[in-house]
């Protein structure tokens, strides 16, 4: 999951939106976990499958935004990162 987290984003973006832009650990997690390809749902529901949505994708993306790295590279959970869960 460290290596699939993206470009650190700039610090006063990281109460909204995380440290690191996420994106590619949600659909990368979501393809491993979930067998389920997810990129094109970030930003539109899936045009084949009626039950994939994009409020998946960025809910699933939520649990990762609080995700940080310590002094010693691994990764932590953060509550002051996105700590009201917020998507937009």
């Amino acid at each position: 999951l460290r290596s699939h987290l993206g470009l650190e984003l700039p610090k006063h973006r990281w109460v909204s939106d995380g440290r690191f832009n996420v994106e590619p650990a949600t659909w990368r997690t979501a393809r491993a976990f979930v067998g389920t390809q997810m990129g094109c749902v970030r930003c539109h529901d899936h045009p084949y499958d009626a039950d994939l949505k994009q409020k998946h994708f960025w809910s699933l993306n939520l649990f990762f935004r609080q995700l940080d790295v310590n002094e010693n590279g691994a990764l932590v959970d953060n509550p002051q990162l996105n700590p009201k869960g917020i998507i937009f």
